[in-house]
């Protein structure tokens, strides 16, 4: 392997991964972009010679020709959302999507039944899903309720892989049905999963698709490398908010994983110009008033409105620790604050809770006033569920900082460089700096 570049989200998600991605593809001639955790939850909207995807399954740079894609073990993979965005690429010129696109064997794969079930508890819970099965199939997988890849395209028990995974997950939308009678939309879930029908379409669809793409045990990466993340470090199964995280690890841990330290790892965190969260779960710095118009994310069924706010430097650094540190920052939409002299930022919280546990502060006037996220050593969803709780009543202190000095603020505050600055969608909207 040659030098490998990382991408991973530093807020919540949305923060211009696939775009930084594209531009990195073009830049260094990238010929394979890695998907390396989550699963087809991605949304990352690619503009290119007026060409526009959002890319789930494939990799953000399949724009250019002969990019291949590389969906690492550490990915979900929905086979047959996979073959409906293979033919809307198609469509849209991308004919050669699936001949040059790698699935490992070990990938676990979403079945419609715990998608399906998936969106029943969503609907009783309300924690954020994104309503496409990512948590509930991690959960099953924990439970040793598994289907992989590689049993659909070698094993001949298959076949009653999917009818036990059917039984076991219709008997769990039974059980939420009986919780809730009187709700129509758990009623027509329910009727979708009940549809004796089912696995055999099913059936059907995933023997056509995986004769149209590579399956592998693993693939041999040359050249610069470019790495995608999904979701962001904010959302991290382990270190992000509970409830309201992504059911996957959304850290560079997976990369190292990979090239299991045969190559060198630049780490590139992704950053808009403001602050973004999809749905429910703590956000320090929203502000309803900034009403900046979204192009791509908007009101969906699952995760509920795009909310929008300013800059969190707590947030920020917090979610840099939790990486292990960073070696470049991708700054995007910087054309979005192009109406503005000054940019507001939060640099510190305020907050009157027990919090010692949680926050690094100092007392002034009385008032604690917190600087750092504490970053806790392995997992303690109990501890992450109470630190949710205290951002919700944490109040942002702001400064100004003018437009033309932010990169510097950028640099300086969280101490490490910003190398590429986005005022656009494209990669030519793009540069090193």
């Amino acid at each position: 392997m040659a030098k490998t570049y990382a991408v991973a989200g530093l807020g919540y998600g949305d923060e211009g991964k696939g775009s930084t991605v594209d531009y990195l593809v073009e830049k260094l001639g990238a010929k394979t972009v890695v998907r390396y955790n989550g699963g087809p939850q991605a949304a990352h909207h690619v503009v290119r010679d007026g060409k526009v995807h959002c890319f789930s399954h494939f990799g953000s740079g399949s724009f250019k020709p002969g990019v291949e894609t590389y969906i690492s073990e550490h990915m979900l993979v929905n086979p047959l959302n996979l073959e409906t965005e293979a033919e809307i690429l198609q469509k849209k010129g991308v004919e050669d999507i699936c001949t040059r696109t790698y699935v490992e064997k070990q990938c676990t794969v979403i079945t419609p039944m715990q998608q399906i079930v998936g969106q029943m508890r969503e609907i009783m819970n309300q924690y954020g899903s994104c309503g496409l099965g990512i948590g509930e199939t991690v959960r099953d997988k924990a439970a040793g309720l598994e289907i992989k890849i590689q049993d659909i395209s070698e094993s001949k028990s298959w076949h009653s892989k999917l009818n036990y995974m059917w039984k076991v997950k219709l008997d769990q939308a039974e059980q939420i049905l009986a919780e809730c009678p009187d709700d129509k939309k758990i009623s027509e879930l329910y009727d979708k999963i009940a549809d004796p029908a089912l696995i055999e379409r099913l059936e059907q669809s995933y023997a056509m698709l995986l004769h149209k793409i590579n399956i592998v045990d693993k693939k041999e990466l040359f050249g610069p490398v470019v790495f995608e993340g999904a979701q962001g470090v904010l959302l991290d199964y382990d270190h992000g908010f509970w409830p309201h995280v992504t059911k996957t690890d959304t850290t560079f841990d997976n990369v190292y994983k990979i090239v299991n330290g045969s190559d060198e790892v630049v780490r590139i965190g992704v950053m808009r110009a403001y602050f973004t969260r999809h749905g429910n779960g703590p956000f320090v710095t929203e502000d309803e008033r900034l009403g900046m118009a979204e192009w791509h994310n908007n009101l969906n069924d699952w995760q509920g409105k795009f909310r929008i706010g300013h800059l969190d430097f707590v947030a920020l650094k917090y979610s840099l620790d939790v990486c292990g540190g960073g070696d470049m920052i991708s700054l995007t939409n910087m054309d979005r604050i192009d109406g503005t002299q000054k940019v507001c930022v939060a640099y510190q919280y305020a907050g009157n809770s027990d919090i010692d546990d949680f926050f690094e502060y100092d007392i002034k006037s009385g008032k604690k006033i917190i600087s750092t996220i504490k970053k806790h050593e392995g997992p303690d969803h109990e501890r992450q569920e109470k630190l949710t709780h205290l951002l919700d009543e944490s109040i942002p202190i702001y400064a100004e900082c003018h437009k033309d000095d932010l990169i510097d603020f950028i640099e300086e505050t969280l101490d490490t460089k910003v190398g590429i600055v986005s005022f656009g969608p494209e990669y030519t909207d793009k540069s090193l700096i």
